[in-house]
């Protein structure tokens, strides 16, 4: 039952890992393309509106920091909440255990005695 809950664990912090990097791999290639979507427009445009496409890059980084700073605190907080209830259970796991260890020695020693 541990392995079981363990490997189950493990999956899920596998999942939840994928799930990240696909957003940060997402983020990233959104992020790219804004920036070489401005690197395309040509030299007169961009001397025109210099402050306009600066603002406009300032707002990108911080719209796409602050998104993933979100993302990141809150995938922190359910894996440590799924960590915590695995080790819980564990714990619960093990104490079984050792009850059930014990319950069968003294079983064993009313049969050789």
């Amino acid at each position: 039952a541990l392995v079981r809950a363990y490997q189950a664990h493990t999956e899920q912090l596998s999942v939840l890992s994928s799930r990240v990097t696909n957003q940060e791999d997402e983020l990233t290639e959104e992020s790219l393309k804004l920036h070489q979507d401005l690197l395309a427009w040509d030299t007169t445009a961009r001397d025109q509106v210099p402050p306009a496409v600066g603002a406009m890059e300032s707002r990108i980084d911080a719209v796409l920091q602050a998104q993933g700073a979100a993302y990141t605190g809150a995938l922190h907080t359910k894996v440590a909440t799924q960590l915590a209830r695995t080790q819980r259970e564990r714990a619960a796991e093990e104490a079984r255990l050792a009850l059930l260890a014990s319950e069968l020695e003294a079983g064993k020693g009313l049969l050789a005695g």
